[in-house]
């Protein structure tokens, strides 16, 4: 066992602390399922009911196509009707405005 005193005890708290953060932000991401992966014309988002409070989708440009806010995302659906085919973003923020995940989804044309 090492003794630390002063900085060095400030700093090895601060560092103990980022992991529990970071194992907050992954026990959200976890709970977070988008389906099905490709997609036709609709995603569905299934999460913890408290987990999420604003989605944002964005396209391959970085360009926000959506953005729902103050809604249940427990069981939620987007539907991109004639936005091109392509990757999109799914962007998740909680409560106090952070970004918890982001989740890739690829749009296929009907015909494939």
């Amino acid at each position: 066992m090492v003794a630390l005193s002063g900085e060095n005890e400030e700093a090895l708290l601060a560092t103990a602390q980022i992991p529990s953060l970071a194992n907050e932000a992954g026990d959200l991401r976890s709970k977070i399922a988008v389906f099905p992966n490709p997609f036709n014309n609709k995603v569905r988002i299934r999460a913890s009911e408290d987990a999420i409070a604003v989605i944002q989708v964005a396209n391959a440009l970085g360009q926000t196509i959506y953005d729902s806010r103050d809604q249940v995302f427990s069981n939620f659906e987007i539907e991109f009707g004639e936005n091109a085919s392509g990757i999109y973003f799914l962007k998740f923020y909680d409560h106090s405005g952070a970004l918890v995940a982001t989740k890739s989804v690829v749009k296929m044309d009907k015909g494939l």
